[in-house]
């Protein structure tokens, strides 16, 4: 069963990482649920984060942080500690495009022109490091997402929150248990083509600096 009520009783839990999107269809105003029935010996904890580092995500409540020092284990959608240099060369590889140039992805060249000046512009020295030109929207997107991120932690000083949990279970002596390899998460992300990778990275750029209603709700 899954119950949004914080049980005292727990001597194990689970904090796995979902987007907040997926918890918006349930009929409780909750992002930390108890998993137990079913048999379990004892209950898990399922907790909604986003990837971000805003000072509201921040705002984890007593509650939270209770059921996490109960834990004797953290489960994160990646555990970036165990990433070996294999891992991170895996992962690079496969952000760029094989056949295809992000200029292959504009019919328009006026869309093309805005959103190689803005990836640029945006990221920087990395400009030189990567060649913007093969590497795939949704990646670059993420790069740009990055950018802004990185703008708040100035401000801020917070972690991601999914980074948070991992440093605190780190901390506090937890088992941290990766949920999905990289290979699983670069193929999920090859599912979308790659003109709507493109679509999306121009809506994007479009919008830099308005009020994101969407991202503010969730």
């Amino acid at each position: 069963s899954s119950d949004p009520e914080i049980m005292p009783d727990s001597l194990a839990c689970l904090a796995a990482l979902l987007q907040c999107h997926m918890l918006f269809a349930q009929p409780y105003n909750s992002l930390l649920w108890r998993i137990d029935g079913n048999g379990l010996q004892q209950p898990s904890y399922l907790y909604g984060t986003m990837h971000s580092r805003d000072e509201r995500v921040h705002n984890l409540g007593d509650s939270v942080m209770l059921k996490l020092d109960a834990c004797n284990a953290v489960a994160l959608e990646i555990v970036t500690d165990q990433m070996g240099m294999k891992d991170m060369l895996q992962a690079m590889s496969q952000m760029y495009m094989k056949d295809t140039t992000l200029q292959d992805l504009y019919t328009e060249a006026d869309d093309y022109r805005k959103v190689k000046s803005y990836v640029l512009k945006k990221i920087g020295i990395m400009g030189f490091l990567y060649n913007v030109e093969k590497i795939k929207p949704l990646f670059l997107s993420s790069m740009l997402d990055e950018m802004e991120q990185e703008e708040q932690s100035k401000k801020s000083n917070n972690l991601l929150l999914d980074m948070y949990f991992q440093q605190t279970g780190k901390e506090k002596g937890k088992q941290l248990i990766g949920i999905e390899t990289i290979e699983e998460q670069m193929a999920a992300l090859d599912q979308m083509p790659l003109r709507i990778q493109a679509e999306m990275l121009l809506d994007q750029v479009n919008n830099a600096g308005k009020y994101d209603t969407i991202g503010q709700a969730m």
